[in-house]
């Protein structure tokens, strides 16, 4: 009777071990295809780095290395940092420039909660309409940062803008200060994003216009956009200008000449510029 007692302990000991075993066996060959599928996919995204960049031997050995090493120091996974990578090679950055790059976009994409594809985009996207080159990616990424903090946008919206007025910006040696400046104040009002952008590309149009009735307005104004050599004498400067000529008007003139300077479709946003000048324009 004991003996048999015994066996039949035993015997269901069996059973529950095995289970155990059994259980681990299957957690182990589901951690592994999780494991071969991460490997897959790091594979697959750098594979895509190699062919856009035609990085090989050397070259793609410290990307895959840099890769990597992101994914076990940040938040993002070594496939996230390829596809980053990636979206660099596409607006034909080279190996070192990659290298050195793709670690502070990956911080602006922590900052921002942003995708790091994402953020790869928006930047060398932005930093192509506005001609930045690879050296100016620090100083850019910071004014970005601190205007994204200290105005009513975040970095995605900012960049957005910059995409879309960065040629603008360019074309008007606009300084980098002052653009996120002008951006800030009209997040704060509203007018973020692609909108924004799209309303200053049509406001510094016309204030730099010759002719039609914005030309009209600026020089009843007493305003020039441009000095006696024919350079333009600044955003800054212009719409300050604009703004002091305004204020000794009444509603109605001031109204008018808003319309006849930014056109009908631009008005609110010109005005939106005008009125964040002073304190608010200095601190951002």
């Amino acid at each position: 009777s004991n003996f048999g007692k015994a066996n039949a302990e035993t015997f269901d000991a069996f059973k529950k071990t095995g289970a155990v075993v059994t259980g681990a066996g299957v957690a182990l060959a589901g951690g592994l295809g999780i494991a071969v599928k991460t490997a897959s996919n790091f594979e697959s995204a750098m594979s895509s780095v190699a062919a856009i960049s035609g990085a090989t031997g050397e070259d793609f050995e410290l990307l895959s290395a840099k890769a990597r090493e992101m994914g076990a120091s940040t938040s993002f996974s070594a496939s996230e940092a390829a596809e980053g990578l990636e979206y660099m090679a596409l607006a034909g950055w080279n190996t070192q420039q990659m290298l050195s790059g793709i670690e502070p976009i990956l911080h602006l994409a922590e900052a921002g909660a942003l995708d790091l594809g994402r953020a790869s985009d928006l930047v060398t996207d932005s930093m192509s309409a506005l001609g930045l080159e690879v050296k100016d990616l620090d100083g850019y990424l910071d004014k970005v940062a601190k205007t994204a903090a200290s105005a009513n946008t975040d970095i995605d919206a900012l960049m957005e803008a910059f995409i879309i007025a960065g040629g603008t910006f360019e074309r008007f040696n606009v300084p980098l200060e002052e653009a996120n400046a002008f951006l800030g104040v009209m997040a704060n009002r509203g007018f973020k994003g692609s909108e924004a952008g799209t309303a200053l590309n049509a406001i510094m149009t016309r204030l730099t216009a010759t002719t039609g009735p914005s030309a009209k307005a600026l020089k009843e104004l007493g305003v020039n956009a441009f000095d006696a050599e024919g350079n333009f004498r600044g955003m800054e400067v212009v719409m300050k200008e604009v703004e002091s000529a305004l204020s000794e008007l009444s509603d109605e003139e001031r109204a008018h000449y808003q319309t006849q300077i930014a056109g009908l479709n631009h008005g609110k946003a010109f005005s939106a510029m005008l009125s964040g000048l002073g304190d608010e324009y200095d601190d951002l």
